[in-house]
């Protein structure tokens, strides 16, 4: 049954839903993977395109403001006239001179912060300013004196840097500087990086941030944590995504000396599928989800019910005959199965009982053929010890004789039961040996020690008296032992399955031929008596029954009989 299992119809069911639905849903994986892996190429793509064009703007922005503070230096007059001596007036002058050169720039530069000139020669210095941050004038003027003054603390030290764009940083602020010389007279032009960097976001409405960094340091601050341990590479081109609640997808490109990072957040694929494959991703879902539900119903309404009649088959394997499978199952052919199945059982069950109750007949049949077949044997054995006392002239013993058959007839014929007590049994065997002691001259000495708790104990009718008759029968043949003794014992063994009965008839006779002893315990059609008992005790008692033939100082035979309610059960039905 184990084998029917393993290749069971559930296990089929289950293996094909399993692998199709594995499949499919692997399939629907990897073709995600692939629409996500896609579209974030796209949104790379797109990111990266865009701040390639704010590079370029960029580029554009620093080279013109790197021209125009490089070609005044060179050119013109009034700029170099800054570092020669002269009255204040005349300084003043050209300076706001200088002042009316610098302001279109500013304006025509929304990124440019500052412009500031410095005469190291005289001291004088001057600054023009455009779009600075702050959201009042105060705020402002703050962030205008720090500009003044790190440009001033910067110019008297020694590491200025006259050929590239460079950093510095006022009030936590950090700008991109240019500075150009003509002698003693220093023009620097300034970018706060922070506040650009919010005019590109506006000026090109991205979605995102842009990030300033030099050196793998970032130049203003981040608009995430997860930024602040961030590798800056600066490589043009190179995007990368941080996971998290919210993923962000980070695209740089190189601007001189600093780099510029786009910050966008990593969009959803779904939300850039086309209507085409949104609809082949529902009816994959949707296919998925008929499919979990059609297993669902196929274990319901088969896959269980055919488990269900397996285990109705296991139990009526097992023996347990009203065992039935159920009849209301939703499909008519599940019905039909169940209900020609139970009828087949109910068919079964009824041979059963029919071959059973015929075999009982048979078995009663022969029983009854065995007691016919034992009376016989004892009627000839009487008729011919009375006709020889009769011979020799013993009209006592004949009258003593015939008095003790009459009694063993009257129980012969009278009793026509199945069964009768112990004590009926031996008492049949105290008048036997009554009557065989009327016409020898040496008597039989029978003695018995019999549990009183078993004088009711049900046996077969002249079951025991075929042991004694055995005993006399074969018994006295010794010479050197004449007078025989029969011993009949009766007791109680402990067992756990129930009460072992032992039941011992015994002589002190010679014994049980030694060549014949070993084949008197199986049927063998040369002793006929106890061939006869033999059968009567196992149809009687069944397996529970056990006979022993021995040689102990004579023939003994044990009988060990289990007294269970299985026992009782079948010598009641026998009866």
């Amino acid at each position: 049954m184990q084998i029917a299992r393993t290749k069971s119809l559930s296990r089929v069911i289950l293996t094909l839903f399993s692998t199709f639905i594995i499949s499919l849903v692997i399939s629907l994986i990897v073709f995600s993977i692939g629409i996500a892996g896609q579209v974030n190429e796209q949104i790379a793509q797109n990111t990266s395109s865009m701040l390639h064009m704010i590079r370029i703007n960029l580029t554009d922005i620093l080279e013109r403001a790197e021209n125009y503070i490089v070609d005044l230096s060179l050119v013109d007059s009034d700029f170099q006239n800054l570092g020669s001596q002269g009255d204040m007036t005349r300084t003043y002058t050209m300076a706001e001179k200088i002042d009316n050169y610098a302001k279109p720039l500013l304006s025509s530069n929304s990124y440019l912060s500052c412009i500031f000139v410095y005469s190291s020669a005289t001291g004088i210095y001057h600054d023009v300013y455009g779009t600075l941050a702050g959201e009042n004038g105060p705020e402002r003027l703050v962030l205008k004196t720090g500009i003044r003054k790190g440009i001033l603390e910067l110019l008297q030290g020694d590491a200025i840097n006259l050929q590239e764009w460079f950093v510095f940083q006022v009030e936590k602020r950090n700008f991109l500087c240019r500075m150009t010389r003509w002698q003693s007279i220093y023009m620097i032009c300034c970018i706060d990086l922070e506040q650009m960097a919010d005019s590109i976001v506006n000026q090109y409405n991205l979605p995102g941030k842009i990030v300033f960094s030099k050196g793998g340091k970032t130049l203003i601050p981040v608009p995430d944590r997860r930024l602040e341990d961030y590798q800056w590479t600066g490589v043009s081109g190179n995007y990368k995504v941080i996971n998290g609640t919210q993923p962000l997808l980070i695209v740089e490109e190189s601007v001189g000396s600093i780099s510029v990072a786009c910050i966008t957040s990593y969009e959803d694929f779904r939300q850039h599928l086309s209507t085409m494959q949104i609809l082949l991703m529902i009816l994959l879902a949707a296919l998925l989800l008929t499919l979990i539900a059609g297993y669902q119903y196929l274990k319901r309404h088969l896959v269980c019910p055919m488990n269900e009649m397996v285990k109705v088959m296991e139990r009526i394997g097992a023996g347990d005959m009203e065992a039935r499978a159920r009849e209301d199952y939703r499909g008519s052919e599940l019905r039909t199965l169940s209900a020609s199945f139970n009828s087949m059982i109910f068919s079964i069950k009824k041979l059963q009982i029919e071959v059973y109750e015929k075999q009982l007949e048979n078995e009663k049949v022969q029983l009854t053929a065995l007691k016919i077949q034992i009376r016989p044997h004892f009627y000839l054995n009487c008729l011919k010890s009375i006709y020889a006392l009769a011979a020799i002239g013993k009209n006592q013993e004949v009258q003593d004789k015939v008095l003790y058959l009459s009694n063993h007839l009257r129980y012969v014929f009278t009793e026509m039961e199945d069964s009768v007590s112990l004590q009926q049994e031996l008492s049949l065997c105290r008048n036997y040996v009554g009557l065989l002691n009327v016409d020898i001259d040496e008597r039989i000495t029978y003695r018995e020690d019999i549990n009183p708790e078993l004088l009711n104990f049900q046996i077969p009718p002249v079951s025991l008296l075929t042991l004694v008759e055995n005993s006399f029968k074969h018994g006295r043949r010794s010479y050197n032992n004449p007078k025989l003794e029969v011993f009949i014992s009766a007791h109680i063994l402990a067992n756990e399955e129930g009460r072992l009965i032992n039941i011992v008839v015994k002589d002190n006779g010679i014994g049980f031929p030694e060549n014949r002893l070993a084949q008197m315990h199986h049927l063998s059609e040369g002793h006929v008596g106890l061939n006869n008992f033999q059968k009567r005790m196992h149809f009687f008692y069944k397996r529970n029954c056990s006979i022993a033939f021995s040689n102990n100082g004579g023939a003994q035979v044990d009988i060990f009989i289990l007294d269970s309610e299985e026992k009782v059960y079948e010598a009641t039905y026998c009866r």
